[in-house]
């Protein structure tokens, strides 16, 4: 990273890639659920590193190849749209769950779609949207979906949050 900007940028992206992969491998090798959660948490700090890295390199004239991970995985990840891999929750005992599952979002209105911090007109009405993605390890499981948005009406500081489920 001592020869150029943009080198030092491709190795704190590379960094980042590096810690995704053994996040993922660590997760993989663990039974314990705080491990498990503790790992995807870090994971999602990984995404959000890559993210900032990838975004300086563009804003160089850059374009940003995948070093270490798949580049349909980066791509994945880069994809503003890919909100998190998150946590599932065990019905019955609550225990915390990591998982390489994908939930794109989608907001969209009259006029089109919008992303988070999107500004709406008090009129429009709105139409949410989700993509879930499985993970691998997951698949033919059951599980309940519960979708949770937040909204800050202008000039405040308090969210309201909705919730629906497969009941609406």
């Amino acid at each position: 990273g001592r020869t150029s900007q943009i080198e030092a940028l491709q190795v704190g992206a590379l960094i980042e890639e590096v810690d995704i992969s053994d996040l993922q491998n660590a997760i993989a090798e663990t039974d314990n659920p705080v491990l498990e959660r503790m790992y995807s948490n870090l994971m999602n700090g990984s995404y959000n590193h890559l993210r900032a890295f990838v975004r300086n390199i563009e804003y160089l004239d850059y374009a940003y190849q995948a070093q270490s991970l798949p580049q349909d995985e980066v791509d994945d990840i880069l994809n503003p749209a890919v909100v998190s891999r998150g946590l599932g929750i065990k019905a019955g005992d609550s225990q915390f769950v990591a998982t390489n599952a994908q939930f794109k979002h989608s907001l969209k209105n009259k006029n089109g779609r919008h992303a988070n911090g999107a500004i709406l007109a008090q009129s429009d009405e709105v139409t949410l949207g989700a993509t879930f993605q499985p993970d691998i390890a997951h698949l033919g499981q059951n599980a309940d979906l519960l979708t949770v948005a937040t909204f800050t009406p202008m000039n405040s500081n308090r969210q309201m949050m909705f919730m629906g489920d497969k009941k609406g």
